[in-house]
């Protein structure tokens, strides 16, 4: 068998892989959530299933959303990158108008829309992804190499980053920076600037912590959670008690108690702990190893677009991994007690309209990636032909 042959088989894999993991984590996710809010749901709008069906509604238009992303060629895309991360920055500033940002408990991150409200830092997520793509594939393709040509994007991340902070959303900041040097270093920046960036970075994160009181409350609490279980640190001894309680194969699906009061956003930030309290620590394995094995598949994809020579795509890919690497241990680290207490969402698992959007635009890009791949290779008319052969040759 042809190596041509033998790689559009395994791009089949690829994909059907993909496709698989995200639907497993989509659907447990749903389940999870309508799990989580039963309770929650009842007492704020007299509907048990109000998250079920708000849930529901949001996954049909993200999936909407991929299908669009995935029909729209990409080289669109990385022509109109500029525009992309002008309406984000456009959007990040809009958010602070009356009448048109949101506030929730005293953090102005969402855009009223009236039926739906849209938390504008996510899409900055999508814009400086395809953005960083773009710059990143017009140097290697130039190979040219120079921090000069990335003071213009890091300018447009500082800018974007304090505009973020203003809102404030920290945790978005944290996931916007390390995206953006994570592409770097993925694109073969020599160490020694990343080690300054570090440093830097090390320094103003530990200033950002030290002078606002609550994050260093967060901060003490989470080196010593049990020293005021009931103040500063509740969410986190409440989310161990609640991996405590699942042991090695959970109390059930719905049989959580946690998640009657006891741990705040059962449903969102710590749905993690919710759904090991429920499914045990087996169940929380499975999670993160379809987690592993959707990010690897994606790095995978990526390979493969940058053997082809096509760097945008390849940065696509690595984008979207990373994205969903990050934002997948900063959940699990603070669920776990190994990091301090952040709202960040799980992507695909927990309740979020807007996250959920920006995750499958993403992945509708990385299917896309996939498919300009086979076409580099005239996948279709080869497969079928062999498909045909095989056939023949059965009969």
């Amino acid at each position: 068998m042809s190596y041509r042959l033998f790689w559009h088989k395994n791009g089949f894999l690829a994909e059907n892989i993909l496709l698989f993991c995200v639907c497993t984590l989509a659907a447990l996710g749903w389940v999870m959530v309508t799990s989580a809010s039963i309770e929650i749901g009842y007492e704020k709008f007299h509907d048990s299933l109000y998250f079920f069906k708000r849930h529901g509604l949001y996954l049909i238009l993200a999936l909407m959303a991929a299908v669009v992303s995935y029909h729209i060629p990409l080289s669109i895309w990385q022509s109109q990158h500029r525009w992309l991360l002008g309406l984000s920055l456009v959007l990040l500033m809009i958010v602070f108008l009356p009448g048109l940002g949101y506030e929730v408990n005293g953090s102005r991150r969402w855009l009223n829309l009236g039926l739906v409200r849209l938390q504008v830092s996510e899409f900055s997520k999508v814009a400086f992804i395809v953005y960083w793509a773009s710059v990143i594939s017009f140097m290697r393709q130039k190979q040219i190499w120079s921090w000069s040509r990335v003071a213009e994007p890091f300018a447009l991340v500082a800018f974007a980053s304090s505009l973020i902070l203003m809102q404030p959303d920290f945790g978005a900041v944290f996931v916007l920076v390390m995206l953006s040097v994570a592409l770097l270093f993925l694109a073969g920046v020599k160490l020694f600037p990343f080690l300054l960036v570090g440093l830097i970075a090390v320094v103003c994160v530990s200033l950002m912590v030290i002078l606002v009181p609550y994050r260093w409350a967060r901060m003490m609490s989470f080196l010593d959670p049990w020293s005021d279980p009931f103040s500063g640190s509740y969410q986190l001894t409440q989310s161990l008690i609640a991996f405590g309680r699942g042991g090695l194969w959970g109390t059930g699906l719905g049989e959580s108690v946690q998640k009657n009061f006891y741990l705040p956003e059962g449903h969102t930030d710590f749905i993690f702990a919710v759904l090991c309290e429920e499914l045990g620590l087996f169940g929380g394995l499975a999670v993160l190893l379809l987690f592993l094995i959707l990010i690897g598949t994606i790095f995978i994809i990526g390979h493969q677009a940058q053997r082809f020579g096509r760097f945008f795509g390849a940065y696509l890919c690595y984008g979207t991994a990373v994205l969903l690497a990050i934002q997948m241990s900063v959940s699990m680290g603070v669920n776990t007690g190994l990091l301090p207490t952040k709202g960040l969402t799980l992507p695909l698992v927990s309740y979020g309209g807007t996250s959920l959007l920006v995750t499958f635009v993403l992945l509708g890009l990385v299917f896309r990636v996939q498919y300009e791949n086979r076409q580099r290779l005239g996948w279709p008319r080869a497969y079928v032909k062999s498909t045909y052969e095989s056939m023949v040759r059965q009969s």
